[in-house]
């Protein structure tokens, strides 16, 4: 498994309100220091036509950044997602991610620690630039007692506020995962919900997913090699879904027993370790590529779980909705751009949305 999420990972870094309350010194540390640093990597970046235009440019970054033109061409005119200026320039860095996010949450049970953010309201991760000041970040909280998952991420989204870029890392990855990822953070510029993050994240998700097939198909025909291995990119990724939806819930039953913390603590490890052999002896059965063979040397915890159930934890739940609009894809899009920013329960409005149409 790679270092980096399986799914495309979008995380939401708020500290581009930087901008904005810079002089209010509101929680000034955090913000003046992420701040200048997303505008310190996003002040290099170059227009992608310039840098098509240059004679010396890489063989393998001319493609991506080919590519690039192509997937935001589908994901604008093909899906209808919104057109700005995201995705229209190319950042170089010298490592292969953006930035480390924190995450964390209480061990005997699934409360997820949130932080307050201007604007934002609360949200259950916390971005870094420099890898160590996410470390201790998340050293502190491992003190007071949380479970801890820290990760790379390669991208996210500032909602249409600056033009996301490109960066040079990308180049790596694969038609599949470069239009995933294009796909999901064009969608949260698209529409964000604060007052339901999972299902912004989930929506995404799932668009992505969706979307990237259609781009691949389209792209490379469905008799090509890239069109056969994206549906088995994909088929795994669903797999490692279910699997870990499978020990939430035997995660989630135990918690909501009135159990002493430490009695808990110590029946959790067990189901967790009995779940990693039954991954491992059931791999080949699940699995067609090697993607997820290394999960089970990954120290699971609740932060890692509730970190996958945001962005996975209601696709079933999608699924239905997107059914009942004749699963077209362009037309789900239209249907989720109908809804209000400020939607409490989006996807019980979208349902609402969709079964109007179609009546």
């Amino acid at each position: 498994m790679k270092k980096k999420s399986a799914i495309a990972v979008s995380i939401l870094l708020p500290v581009i309100f930087f901008l904005l309350y810079f002089f209010l010194a509101l929680n000034g540390c955090y913000y003046v220091t992420e701040g200048s640093a997303l505008l310190s990597v996003y002040g290099t970046a170059e227009r992608i036509d310039l840098v098509l235009e240059k004679n010396e440019i890489p063989a393998d970054e001319r493609e991506l950044l080919l590519s690039v033109k192509k997937i935001r061409t589908f994901a604008i005119q093909d899906l209808g997602l919104l057109t700005n200026e995201n995705y229209t320039t190319y950042v170089q860095l010298d490592r292969d991610y953006l930035a480390t996010i924190v995450s964390a949450c209480t061990p005997d049970s699934f409360n997820q620690y949130k932080w307050d953010y201007l604007c934002m309201g609360k949200l259950p991760y916390k971005g870094f630039f420099k890898r160590e000041d996410a470390l201790a970040e998340a050293e502190r909280l491992k003190n007071q007692g949380f479970d801890v998952y820290v990760r790379p991420v390669d991208a996210f989204s500032t909602l249409g506020m600056l033009s996301d870029p490109i960066f040079s890392y990308m180049k790596d990855y694969s038609s599949y995962a470069l239009s995933n990822l294009i796909i999901h953070e064009q969608t949260h510029a698209t529409k964000y919900f604060t007052k339901d993050v999972d299902f912004s994240e989930n929506i995404a998700s799932f668009i992505a997913d969706k979307g990237a097939i259609d781009y691949i198909k389209k792209e490379f025909g469905s008799e090509s090699k890239e069109y056969e291995s994206s549906l088995s990119r994909l088929a795994d990724r669903e797999a490692f879904v279910r699997q870990l939806q499978e020990l939430f819930f035997q995660l989630q039953e135990l918690y909501e027993h009135e159990l002493d913390s430490t009695v808990i603590i110590e029946k959790k490890q067990v189901i967790i370790e009995t779940w990693k052999i039954k991954f491992n002896a059931e791999y080949n059965r699940n699995f067609q590529s090697d993607l997820y063979r290394k999960v089970p040397e990954i120290p699971i915890n609740n932060a890692f779980l509730m970190t996958f159930r945001n962005y996975t934890g209601n696709l079933d739940e999608i699924a239905a909705v997107y059914a009942l609009g004749n699963n077209n894809l362009t037309e789900f899009i239209g249907f989720f751009k109908q809804l209000p920013d400020d939607a409490e329960h989006p996807l019980a409005e979208l349902k609402k949305i969709i079964t109007n149409h179609q009546e």
